[in-house]
């Protein structure tokens, strides 16, 4: 991977909701009140590239007791997204959209 990018995960929640009940603002939050892992892309070179700083990429549920099952499938997501180096990106690319 090149060192412009990098993932990093954590748990969030609706801090607001839309009138239809989906989310309409999310935030940080301890990981016993999280609705979600939040997994996201850090773009360092993001002024040179006109990008945000970091953009969502997905969520991983949070069922009411698997709070601490949640966040290890997504750190080892954010690992496993960190350990792609540019130069395997041809032989998956299923995994282009990560690395944009």
């Amino acid at each position: 991977m090149s060192n412009d990018i990098y993932f990093s995960c954590c748990p969030v929640r609706a801090s607001e909701v839309n009138p239809d009940g989906s989310p309409a603002l999310i935030d940080e939050c301890p990981l016993e009140d999280a609705q979600w892992i939040g997994v996201y892309r850090h773009n360092l070179d993001h002024e040179g590239r006109d990008k945000m700083p970091s953009d969502w990429v997905f969520d991983i549920p949070v069922e009411t007791a698997d709070h601490e099952r949640a966040m290890k499938i997504g750190l080892g997501l954010v690992e496993l997204l960190n350990g792609i180096s540019a130069q395997d990106l041809p032989s998956a690319p299923n995994r282009h959209i990560f690395f944009e």
